[in-house]
C-alpha cells in the first residue's frame, strides 16, 4: 500500500518529521500546526515564507495552483 503525500506531510518530512520543528520555523505554536494539518490545507496568504521553511518549491506545497 503506498499513500501519497500531502503538501502538508511533505512540509513536516522536510523539516525533519516533527510538528514542533515546522512550529519553529514558520514562527507559531505546535497548537496552530496541528489545527492547520487537521484542516488538511497549508494556508496560501503568505506562501514564501512556507518555501523557506521547509525548502520545498511552491509546485509542491501549493499544487492546486500548479496543476
Amino acid at each position: 500500500m503506498n499513500k501519497q503525500l500531502t503538501p502538508f506531510d511533505m512540509a513536516i518530512a522536510a523539516v525533519g518529521g516533527t510538528q514542533r520543528e515546522l512550529a519553529k520555523r514558520l514562527g507559531c505554536t505546535e497548537q496552530n500546526i496541528s489545527k492547520l494539518k487537521k484542516k488538511g490545507c497549508i494556508p496560501t496568504n503568505n506562501p514564501e515564507l512556507w518555501v523557506k521553511a521547509t525548502g520545498l518549491p511552491k509546485q509542491k506545497l501549493f499544487p492546486q495552483f500548479y496543476q
